[in-house]
């Protein structure tokens, strides 16, 4: 059972790591649309 606690560790950091990504896109861009 250790493997899948593992493999639910490196997949809830690459959403992590995901969502961090698409939020900083998101704000990026939307700075852009504004000013």
């Amino acid at each position: 059972m250790e493997w899948i606690k593992t493999a639910w560790e490196a997949f809830k950091a690459d959403v992590k790591t995901r969502l961090g990504i698409a939020i900083g896109c998101s704000i990026f861009f939307g700075m852009q649309i504004l000013y």
